[in-house]
């Protein structure tokens, strides 16, 4: 009898610790999906330069042409985030910025639209300048892929220490791929 009860105490035991894992287990693993922990589930990383790239047609204003082709990839750039309406005038400092930092390096034009309206190209051709020492690129987000221009630059932005505001500017300076600063202009 005496055999039988601890046989029944070390089995109830055993029980006990296969029961207690199992919950700490499945506890863990309620957390990690629940919160995104373990797999990166609660916020994607926002995309990266490239796939704004992929999500724009690109018309280079370069050696006083403007042409379009498939979007050039500098390793080092200006990158301007401008809020977008068909018919919108720029302040002529933005423009006399941008042409200071066309003459020190290539510069991206990205409008993002404040309306669901398109990026009408002929607006900038005017603006932007065709003869600085390096290329200014006007990158025309496709209607459909403005939500990824958006996402990199207020994943960069708040990466940053800045917010988006769909009303300002925000200049971002890439060096060998990666985006090192970001003002507000």
């Amino acid at each position: 009898m005496a055999k039988a009860k601890s046989e029944r105490k070390r089995k109830r035991g055993k029980i006990f610790i296969i029961a207690l894992a199992a919950l700490i287990f499945a506890e863990i693993g309620y957390i990690c999906g629940t919160t995104g922990i373990c797999f990166h589930w609660g916020n994607p990383p926002p995309p990266d330069f490239n796939a704004v790239l992929q999500a724009s047609q690109a018309y280079v204003f370069f050696n006083g042409n403007v042409t379009v082709e498939k979007p050039p990839v500098y390793q080092t750039a200006y990158v301007y985030v401008l809020p977008y309406q068909p018919g919108i005038v720029y302040p002529d400092q933005l423009i006399a910025r941008i042409v200071l930092d066309a003459s020190q390096g290539p510069v991206y034009i990205v409008p993002l639209p404040v309306t669901s309206a398109a990026v009408v190209p002929s607006d900038f051709y005017e603006l932007l300048p065709t003869n600085a020492k390096f290329p200014v690129v006007l990158l025309a987000p496709n209607p459909n892929n403005v939500r990824i221009v958006y996402d990199w630059a207020s994943g960069e932005a708040h990466r940053l220490g800045l917010t988006v505001d769909l009303t300002r500017v925000l200049r971002f300076q890439i060096v060998n791929g990666t985006v090192q600063s970001a003002i507000i202009v």
